[in-house]
């Protein structure tokens, strides 16, 4: 009896640790292991549809980190679709419209800053949509994260405006008025998820793109210089300047360079 009665606490110490540890265990097992640079250009060169497949399965797996993304997102451009080519991905063409929807929910899963932003544009974007959000600059403050340094705050914004092109793209492959049916390898949550991603992106490239001096009809480019980073950094943390034109106008279709913005409203349903 002496025997059994030492072996219980000992049993029950066991499966404390067991069950502390099993969920960071079996998600470190779980995880997919991303490949080389050169391992993951290879790969999207030979097989492009069963790379973005190995892409999507990275993130199901929260295996995409600020280390690795800039290779995976390099990968999917110098072989499959760049955004900065100035063409969107071709409607008929399945293969590069997953492509551009990739670079962005990478883009933004390996910062978790932009992901930050992300998590803050719901509340955000329905303010835009029932107008109570009249201030564009406190529009941009409560959407992107308080107390960033002035580093974090440009990886974010890296991040951001490279998935808001790519969101940007894709959105003008789709087209005015599309449907689901337009996109039959996206379910109605994918489309709902894009949304938020592709709106905290171009939320952003529109604030910059006001900003520096330029105008709302301009085609927005990435890679803003950065002294515009810098600019948008005191607008939301020191409370110096302000926008030239409102960038919340990008969202209701009157302005041509965003077009792509609103056909994924029109897509998702979501009025403004």
């Amino acid at each position: 009896m002496r025997t059994k009665a030492a072996l219980i606490p000992l049993i029950l110490l066991v499966l404390f640790f067991t069950g502390a540890c099993t969920n960071n265990l079996f998600m470190e097992w779980d995880r997919p292991e991303v490949p080389s640079s050169g391992e993951l250009d290879e790969k999207a060169a030979d097989d492009p549809d069963g790379f973005l497949s190995d892409v999507e399965d990275y993130l199901d797996g929260d295996a995409v980190d600020e280390e690795n993304a800039d290779d995976i997102i390099g990968a999917i451009k110098d072989n499959i679709y760049d955004p900065g080519s100035g063409t969107p991905p071709d409607q008929d063409d399945e293969t590069e419209q997953k492509a551009a929807l990739l670079i962005g929910e990478v883009a933004i899963a390996g910062n978790e800053n932009a992901g930050k932003v992300v998590d803050n544009l719901a509340g955000v974007l329905t303010q835009v949509a029932d107008g109570s959000s009249s201030n564009p600059e406190d529009f941009i403050r409560a959407l992107l994260p308080p107390d960033l340094s002035p580093s974090e705050f440009s990886d974010m914004i890296d991040a951001l405006v490279q998935a808001g092109e790519a969101y940007l793209a894709f959105g003008e492959s789709i087209g005015s008025g599309a449907t689901e049916e337009d996109v039959p390898f996206m379910s109605s949550a994918d489309i709902g998820d894009t949304l938020n991603r592709a709106a905290a992106g171009i939320a952003v490239i529109a604030a910059l793109d006001v900003l520096d001096g330029g105008s709302m009809s301009a085609e927005p480019v990435g890679g803003f210089a950065q002294a515009d980073k810098d600019a948008l950094y005191d607008l939301v943390y020191n409370g110096t300047g302000s926008f030239i034109e409102d960038p919340t106008m990008v969202f209701d279709g009157t302005v041509t360079a965003y077009e792509g913005a609103a056909n994924l409203l029109d897509l998702s349903g979501f009025e403004v």
